[in-house]
């Protein structure tokens, strides 16, 4: 698995793959501020699957039709929630993307 993000998300990129590689070690590796977005864009052609933060490379992969692990409520373009709540958000944990990304 790998993270991608700017330089500003790499401290939380950190946070997940720890947390991802003390329950599966080496499984996951921080990308986030290394990559040019030449790179960046590269990755996520090449990938099948993705879970991402809603960003520009998020546009990118919906437009390149990667698929995302599906949320209850999602996809949602809303910029506020329509019932009333933001767990997807909020409740969205590393161990439950890992879950829905069937890893």
């Amino acid at each position: 698995m790998l993270l991608l993000g700017s330089a500003k998300e790499a401290e939380l990129r950190e946070t997940i793959a720890t947390e991802v590689n003390t329950q599966t070690p080496g499984k996951c590796q921080n990308l986030a501020g290394k990559t040019a977005l030449g790179l960046a864009l590269s990755i996520i052609y090449a990938t099948k699957l993705i879970a991402i933060n809603d960003s520009g490379l998020m546009h990118v992969a919906a437009a390149l039709g990667v698929r995302q692990p599906p949320l209850d409520c999602a996809p949602c373009f809303e910029r506020s929630c329509p019932l009333g709540h933001t767990r997807c958000l909020n409740d969205l944990s590393p161990a439950a993307v890992l879950a829905r990304l069937g890893a």
